[in-house]
């Protein structure tokens, strides 16, 4: 398959999730992200405010202001893209592609080696990404070599093989509500048993499908 047909499958899959799975995935999603090694250690984290249809990360965004960390997200400035802190869901705006960004009183974000968190469509363990088409993680990443690069995916976007152009930039890991790929080394067993305890004896009750203050709907346009 091209590009334009893995794009369109992987579309129809995550918005065939019923909102109870996404809720669920989500979850675990966040289990694995906050537990991870360098992002407890880190004191500035790049993400991204997730859309509806994306693996989401809003528990995750209010995680890392609630411990203390810096938080940046991107915005898109004309064909580049450039992070900015924030420190509420209120310093956001629906930006370009309906994307909610920083607004334009955030300062941009200087830390050159923090990890970033990277959406995607589709990954492989190789670290091969699949973005929307636009490009803008490429051209960040590609001018930022020393952030870790992060994918950020549910299980169900790994697949095999992607194809990739010369200016196609890999992530180092891809974490999952499964575990944790890093370097076609699939980790996720080992850490799927860690996570299932955990969240068997500690997940908090379903929150009644309440849409995340980090969520399109309950932030004002530009």
């Amino acid at each position: 398959m091209d590009k334009t047909e893995i794009r369109s499958r992987m579309r129809a899959m995550l918005k065939g999730l019923s909102p109870e799975e996404k809720e669920q995935l989500d979850h675990m999603l966040f289990l694995n992200t906050s537990s991870h090694p360098l992002l407890l250690k880190a004191g500035c984290i790049y993400a991204y405010a997730s859309l509806s249809h994306e693996a989401g990360t809003g528990e995750l965004l209010s995680w890392i202001l609630s411990s203390g960390k810096r938080l940046a997200l991107p915005r898109v400035e004309g064909a580049s893209m450039a992070f900015y802190y924030v420190s509420s869901p209120k310093d956001l705006v629906k930006g370009a592609f309906g994307i909610l960004e920083p607004n334009e009183m955030c300062q941009k974000a200087c830390e050159k080696d923090a990890p970033v968190l990277v959406p995607g469509l589709a990954f492989t363990a190789a670290g091969q990404r699949l973005g929307k088409g636009g490009g803008y993680y490429d051209r960040f990443l590609a001018g930022e070599p020393l952030h870790r690069r992060i994918g950020i995916a549910y299980g169900f976007q790994l697949t095999k093989l992607l194809p990739e152009e010369p200016h196609d930039m890999r992530v180092q890991e891809i974490i999952t509500p499964e575990g944790t790929v890093t370097r076609q080394i699939n980790t996720a067993k080992a850490v799927t048993e860690k996570r299932e305890s955990h969240v068997n004896g500690n997940r908090k009750k379903s929150q009644g499908g309440l849409v995340s203050p980090w969520e399109n709907g309950n932030v004002r346009k530009k």
